[in-house]
């Protein structure tokens, strides 16, 4: 880092993140310096942290996250600190050392991340409770750190009392094995991280008692339940307490109803063991996900126009219809219902929801026709459409494909983000997205998709009942990145438009009866990955070059008419009459072309010889000039044979 930029005195703000600097100028004149905000995060800075960066007079807000430092700080001068300091961030580097001894001094400090070093000490919390004016700790991810939260409870008390006191606290992946109960002696307590730890036992009560409590993260846990309020849920203010995670826990039983008086608007209780029903009064969330839990009975019809934004109920044993309310939730852009035991039709009136991303109804008990309204703007916003393993029947509506305006390249819809679920207050305190899994099944094996972005668009409708051909629509449908058709009744050709999927790279059409050639037009789709096309009826030569060559032998067995170096069947035993034999895959398309070629070159033949009967039949009676005649006349067969038949020559 050049030195004359610390030495520009009118330079309040400096930003030098996401570069490859190495290493900074040793010696910094500061004392002239207006510098109020220096970030230097994710750069390949390393060694000790320089005392320099912390002599800034002016400076508020410190960034060196997402680095190769390692140790705090070396040769440290006690007399040279900065006064103003306020926010230090110094998350994913490999730092050890003093921690208390460091953060005292910089006196003004508000909020400082540790998170993600090497830190392998014994840490007392009671310090920094009593670090006057601090508010936001992260100590996450230093997993060689042991936390002793023996002296804080009292220290917690008595620092609500005379500061502000702790108001974020974030603990995650620290090998915490008990709640630490203190937290709940932490008066202002705003948001509260203990993720991905081995913390047993019941979520203590105490914690409603917070008035000021807005988030809650305990997910990937061993925590089994709620410890139930003994009288009531009185002291958290109307816009408190909004966000719980509580997923990938061993919580059993029903959900505790004691949730219903909270004000939550996000709720994550998936992948636990929860039984029992849905309350009705989880449909005025903005955000439920319950997905990966033993849940029964019906979805309650209780949802709030204009309000639910994201409802997640895969993987339970909910039965009976899709609720009606749903249809009426305008704000409303991930529905996913699928594994679970629906008999309903398909909910057409969904694509009148102008918001809607995400549709997943798979492995249901789902029937009937796919009806879609022509007139309607139905599904425009549509990015993963997810219907299978259902019982759906009939031909595949045009005017579906054709709504899909969000999955073609260049459209407004398409360019669109996933939807992304935050706030002002998540961004200030929780610092994380209500995050969306998607489970996709690709050659019969389901790939989970941890990260969801505006590219991954999918479109799978197998193992159906559907008949009749594949609309051509869907080769508009340019920036598909996985579909599958397979285990269906479809009849018809590989319609040549999906030679325009150039974005696609899982296609999925085995198991149905599908006939014709393939076209030569998925030869040039590059991004091509997984490809099936096993179990039909198809014939022809399969398409040589780019990625075709790659693509295994199971991709195209059960089809006995196709040939090529992929299935090691010759295409070359064409017989005059166009037929196959001896079950070697030959194919009509073959045979013409073969014909066609035997009729060309046939014809210039004859006319050549022709012409050399008349020009030298004078010269037939002379020995001479007969052996040149015949001759020239056997070169002319064997030519003529050749290019009819060159598989047998």
């Amino acid at each position: 880092v050049p030195s004359l930029l610390f030495n520009l005195s009118s330079l309040e703000s400096l930003d030098l993140s996401n570069n490859f600097l190495t290493g900074v100028s040793s010696v910094l004149s500061n004392s002239n310096s207006s510098l109020t905000t220096l970030d230097l995060s994710h750069n390949n800075l390393m060694g000790s942290i320089p005392p320099c960066f912390f002599t800034f007079p002016f400076l508020w807000k410190l960034n060196l996250g997402s680095n190769k430092f390692s140790d705090l700080l070396a040769n440290f001068d006690n007399n040279l600190y900065s006064q103003d300091l306020e926010i230090l961030q110094l998350d994913h580097n490999f730092l050890s050392g003093d921690i208390p001894s460091f953060v005292n001094r910089l006196p003004s400090l508000k909020s400082i991340d540790l998170s993600s070093n090497c830190f392998n000490d014994t840490i007392d919390l009671s310090f920094f409770f009593n670090f006057k004016g601090l508010a936001a700790l992260d100590l996450s991810n230093n997993t060689r750190l042991t936390i002793d939260s023996s002296h804080s409870g009292d220290d917690a008390q008595g620092s609500s009392k005379g500061s502000p006191g702790i108001e974020s606290l974030k603990l995650n992946y620290c090998n915490i094995q008990t709640f630490p109960i203190f937290v709940c002696k932490l008066g202002n307590l705003v948001a509260l991280e203990l993720s991905n730890n081995n913390i047993e036992g019941e979520i203590p009560s105490c914690l409603w008692e917070i008035s000021r409590f807005g988030a809650l993260a305990l997910d990937h846990n061993k925590l089994h339940g709620f410890e139930e309020p003994a009288h009531g849920i009185s002291l958290i203010a109307e816009d408190g307490f909004r966000y719980m995670s509580v997923s990938n826990n061993r919580i059993e039983g029903e959900i505790p109803t004691f949730l219903c008086n909270l004000p939550l608007r996000v709720l994550d209780m998936s992948e636990n063991s929860l039984t029992g029903h849905i309350p009705d009064c989880l449909g005025k969330l903005n955000v439920l996900n319950l997905r990966k839990n033993q849940l029964g009975g019906q979805i309650p019809d209780e949802f709030e126009p204009g309000f639910v934004v994201f409802v997640v109920l895969s993987d339970n044993l909910l039965t009976g219809k899709i609720p009606k309310s749903l249809l009426n939730c305008s704000a409303l852009r991930v529905l996913d219902l699928g594994n679970n035991k629906l008999n309903d039709s398909f909910p057409s009136q969904l694509g009148q929801l102008s918001m809607l991303q995400v549709l997943i109804l798979r492995s249901n008990h789902l029937h009937g026709p796919i009806t879609v309204d022509a007139s309607q703007q139905e599904f425009h916003w549509l990015k993963i459409f997810d219907i299978s393993s259902n019982y759906f029947s009939g031909s595949l509506p045009h005017e579906l494909f054709r709504g899909f305006k969000a999955m073609m390249s260049g459209t407004p819809e398409n360019e669109k983000e996933f939807v992304q679920i935050n706030s002002a207050f998540m961004i200030r305190y929780w610092g994380r997205n209500v995050s969306l899994d998607v489970e996709e099944t690709i050659k019969g094996e389901y790939r989970l998709f941890k990260e969801v972005t505006k590219d991954l668009i999918i479109v799978d409708l197998s193992s159906n009942n559907f008949t009749g051909r594949i609309p051509e629509e869907i080769g508009s449908l340019t920036s598909l990145y996985i579909f599958n058709i397979s285990r269906n009744h479809l009849v018809g050709s590989i319609p040549e438009s999906f030679g325009k999927l150039q974005q696609i790279e899982s296609l999925d059409l085995s198991h149905n009866q599908l006939s014709g050639v393939i076209p030569e037009e998925l030869s040039v789709l590059t991004y091509l990955e997984v490809l099936d096309l096993s179990y039909n009826d198809l014939h022809g030569m399969i398409p040589q070059g780019n990625q075709f060559s790659t693509f295994p032998a199971t991709s195209f067995e059960g089809n006995p008419k196709l040939c090529g170096l992929q299935v090691n069947r010759s295409c070359s035993h064409a017989i005059g009459d166009g037929s196959h034999a001896g079950g070697d895959g030959l194919v009509d398309g073959e045979n013409k072309q073969i014909n066609e070629k035997g009729w060309k070159y046939g014809s210039v033949g004859l006319g050549f010889a022709v012409g050399l009967v008349i020009t030298t039949l004078p010269f037939l009676f002379m020995n001479r000039a007969a052996d040149w005649y015949w001759d020239r006349t056997d070169r002319m067969i064997d030519f003529i044979l050749q290019q009819v038949f060159p598989s047998r020559f």
